[in-house]
């Protein structure tokens, strides 16, 4: 009767691993067979000058996995761009950024489970 029961358990452990795992293993597959799959860029023939060194322009994230990321969150040097839930497509939105602002870290998490930050080195 034990051994049956920790049988069971194992198979349960195993199921309830792998169900947890693949979201992970899903995007990591896709972002390493795609590298454009996850691509921030700055739409500067858009942008439009305020004055004091400040730009208007539209940030554009696109993402092409099957795997939902959540909080993703965009940080340039004196802005950060919140991203609530990212999935397959474009996603759009104009921010202000101070002329020479840079790219310095990507977070999101992966089923909401996984924080993953991605930090840039210019």
């Amino acid at each position: 009767m034990i051994v049956l029961l920790r049988l069971v358990l194992l198979v349960a452990s195993v199921g309830l691993l792998i169900v947890l795992l693949s979201p992970l293993a899903v995007l990591v597959n896709d972002l390493t067979s795609n590298p454009e799959c996850l691509s921030i860029r700055l739409e500067l023939s858009k942008a439009e000058y305020l004055g004091n060194n400040t730009l208007r322009v539209p940030v554009v994230v696109s993402y092409c996995s099957s795997v939902a990321l959540t909080r993703v969150k965009l940080l340039f040097n004196t802005t950060e761009v919140s991203i609530p839930k990212l999935e397959r497509g474009e996603y759009r939105q104009v921010v202000v950024l101070r002329l020479g602002d840079l790219l310095k870290s990507v977070e999101f998490r992966v089923w909401g489970l996984y924080r993953v930050v991605v930090r840039v080195v210019w």
